[in-house]
């Protein structure tokens, strides 16, 4: 049987210096272009420093970057080819395609984004510098494709987004190392945005803003295409910001993704999830009319440390407008986190967040509260939530195994869980584990809840009221088989309430 032959395309032969002085991106798109008008084959980056501006990505074409090979983006933004997709003074991408199949980078190289050059000196919040006034809005901008592989490959110090999959379907990204600065602004690592069947496994990310983020922007796009079938496994991520983020940009629907196996460490919020209409300027950046549809999401298996928010679920709305997002059918399961601060869980008044379960859950609270005040967060967070857990509008909500301890002196907190308007609870086996030093601390709160039911659930350290019930709305609230003997009092109700 005869041997099939590979056609390998190597830059040098068409006068790539790999000098890193030298451009070479006339050069890498001559060998791009004759690899695909060949009928495919891999283009190849020996031993080097290639220095280009915007290479234009070909269908067929595998690009093999090898060991000790460097792709490094031009400092000029002039060099970057605009794109359709960028509808501000950002433009294109250091590789860009469009409506392409079989696409592969590959190889034990890397890419270097040469990101400082686009960024201010001075910061712009806390944590990210300021960017400056033109800069590249990716470095892998891959639009309404399919067959995408991503392998191996090391990616650093990207102006902007690092991989941005837009309207793509059959996506795989495995084994690659993503180190963007933790202070560089919008450096996300991947954003699959109105992609379907998308399988990221086995990566190492650390990145200045969302490490994976799924988003559902199909206006930009022009066309209605749901960002699902998404699976991310076995992967480490860092980000000064969300290291999964879901939602937030866009109106069409994400659904049917699975998140498992990870670790996140000095993350600000580990599992990030937005339907919103937000308040931002126009023309918008990215452009949100109704908000997404967001539902079938799993997440388990996953440890966090020094994560300031484990899990922040938030369906709200800052501006009016038709607001037809939603929230539902979401499990988190196995999960140990060690954080700073609070999860939230938050619908809003006549749209709540429907079906949300936690089970086998423990969250050891290092940080100590900064105040007992208390202020609903929004979209870039909070910091006055002052229980383990704060749930709120919420339509079906089970607490399985829920274990919340606070680890140091925990002044001004004022409990382990409040549910507000929540409908639909059952909460097992919570254990509750503090030094509470308020007296008039309850371990749980529950305000104009009904339908409430508390079992097998275990208060190990002393406290005053494990139970307290508020609101003329609550009704229908059952407790049976839980382990108050170190709380003084097992109910207090500062109003009547049907129990």
């Amino acid at each position: 049987m005869k041997e099939k032959k590979e056609y390998i395309f190597s830059v040098a032969d068409f006068g790539a210096t790999g000098n890193g002085e030298t451009y070479d991106t006339l050069a890498i798109q001559a060998a791009v272009d004759a690899c695909a008008k060949s009928g495919g084959g891999k283009v190849y980056f020996g031993p080097g420093n290639y220095l280009t501006g915007t290479i234009l990505l070909k269908s067929n074409v595998c690009l093999y970057i090898e060991a000790g090979a460097i792709i490094t983006g031009s400092a000029d933004f002039a060099d970057y080819l605009p794109d359709s997709y960028c509808r501000t003074i950002t433009k294109g991408a250091l590789f860009l395609g469009q409506n392409l199949k079989n696409l592969a980078v590959e190889g034990r190289g890397s890419i270097d984004g040469n990101g400082s050059a686009f960024w201010e000196s001075e910061y712009c919040n806390e944590t990210a510098l300021k960017p400056k006034l033109q800069r590249p809005h990716a470095l892998f901008l891959i639009a309404d494709s399919e067959n995408i592989i991503f392998r191996d490959i090391t990616i650093k110090n990207s102006p902007c987004y690092t991989v941005w999959l837009f309207g793509c379907d059959k996506v795989k990204v495995s084994g690659i190392t993503i180190d963007n600065p933790l202070n560089g602004p919008n450096t996300d690592a991947i954003d699959i945005d109105c992609c379907s069947n998308v399988c990221v496994s086995d990566c190492h990310i650390s990145a200045g803003d969302d490490c994976i983020a799924l988003k559902s922007d199909a206006k930009r796009l022009g066309r209605d295409k749901e960002c699902k079938n998404i699976v991310v496994t076995n992967c480490i991520l860092r980000s000064s910001t969300c290291a999964i983020r879901v939602g937030y940009e866009g109106d069409e629907a994400i659904k049917n993704c699975v998140f498992s196996n990870l670790i996140i460490y000095d993350s600000s919020k580990g599992i990030d999830i937005i339907s919103i209409l937000p308040d931002l300027p126009m023309p918008l950046f990215t452009e949100i009319n109704e908000g997404p549809r967001i539902e079938g999401l799993i997440f388990s298996d996953i440890v966090m440390e020094n994560v300031k928010n484990p899990i922040f679920i938030w369906q709200g709305k800052e501006v009016e407008g038709v607001f037809k997002g939603k929230i539902e059918n979401i499990k988190i399961n196995n999960i140990i986190a060690k954080s700073q601060q609070f999860c939230f869980i938050g619908g809003i008044s006549g749209s709540p967040i429907r079906d949300i379960s936690l089970s086998n859950v423990k969250i050891i609270i290092q940080g100590t509260n900064k105040s007992s005040e208390f202020e609903v967060p929004c979209v870039w967070g909070g910091d006055k939530i002052p229980w383990g857990i704060y749930c709120r509008h919420i339509k079906g909500l089970v607490l399985n195994n829920v274990d919340i301890e606070f680890e140091q002196n925990a002044a001004n907190w004022l409990g382990v869980l409040k549910c507000e308007e929540v409908e639909d609870i059952d909460i097992n086996a919570l254990r509750c584990k503090y030094d509470l030093k308020n007296s008039e601390i309850a371990s749980i709160v529950l305000a104009n809840c009904r339908n409430s039911f508390i079992h097998n659930c275990n208060q190990l350290s002393e406290v005053n009221v494990f139970l307290k019930l508020e609101g003329r709305s609550a009704k229908s609230i059952k407790l049976s088989s839980n382990n108050l003997i170190c709380a003084k009092k097992a109910v207090d109700t500062s109003q009547e309430v049907d129990v």
